[in-house]
């Protein structure tokens, strides 16, 4: 999915405590985490694994925590990490964000998707991230939004790159101009292991303590 051009000031989700979809929401929801591949089986019972994601993700509690209700925890897991790895969940974020490419029938699903899109961050890539921090999305960024890419910076480095070694008569540059690239260059890479954020864990859903 092609990262939003525009970037947002950060701001925080308010919590809301786990509830499951309702008709309404799973039918905003549904079309954005269809399956794309259609060699893959169709996820059995999509709506009931998905309150599981929202259970486990709101409760911030571990996955054998989740009731038999909500069906296998395995069959959760791998949903979400279907989702992660097919784009999904930037699709849900970018729905539930303040970009103008947001629907508003998923707004109120908001404090659920990003709790599941933090609960996947490992399993996302750096342009997830660099979507997150765009979003100013800072209750599902997994470290502060420092930490997070920065691939709009890339252009300014490549000129500066090219303008440094341009010419090969041109001086070579100073240990201060090499050190400041690779400074840069971290800066736009983001850090390789990310810090945790202070944000709470979550709302404790019910048989969580």
């Amino acid at each position: 999915m092609p990262t939003p051009p525009l970037t947002f000031p950060l701001h925080r989700t308010t919590p809301r405590p786990f509830s499951p979809l309702t008709d309404a929401e799973w039918a905003a929801l549904a079309p954005l985490i269809a399956r794309t591949d259609p060699r893959g089986r169709p996820a059995q019972r999509t709506r009931r694994t998905m309150d599981a994601i929202f259970w486990v993700a709101c409760s911030a509690g571990p996955w054998r925590a989740l009731p038999a209700e909500y069906g296998p925890a395995n069959s959760a897991h791998r949903l979400l990490a279907r989702l992660a790895h097919s784009g999904a969940l930037d699709r849900l974020l970018l729905a539930a964000s303040r970009h103008p490419m947001a629907f508003a029938s998923v707004k109120s699903l908001e404090w659920r998707i990003v709790r599941a899109w933090r609960r996947a961050a490992r399993l996302l890539p750096a342009a997830s991230m660099a979507l997150v921090r765009r979003l100013g999305m800072v209750s599902a960024m997994p470290a502060p939004s420092w930490c997070l890419p920065y691939p709009e910076l890339e252009p300014l480095l490549l000129r500066v790159v090219r303008n440094l070694f341009r010419s090969p008569d041109r001086p070579r540059p100073s240990h201060s101009q090499l050190d400041w690239l690779s400074r840069f260059h971290r800066l736009i890479a983001g850090r390789p292991k990310l810090f945790r954020t202070t944000e709470p864990p979550g709302l404790a859903a019910p048989g969580v303590r």
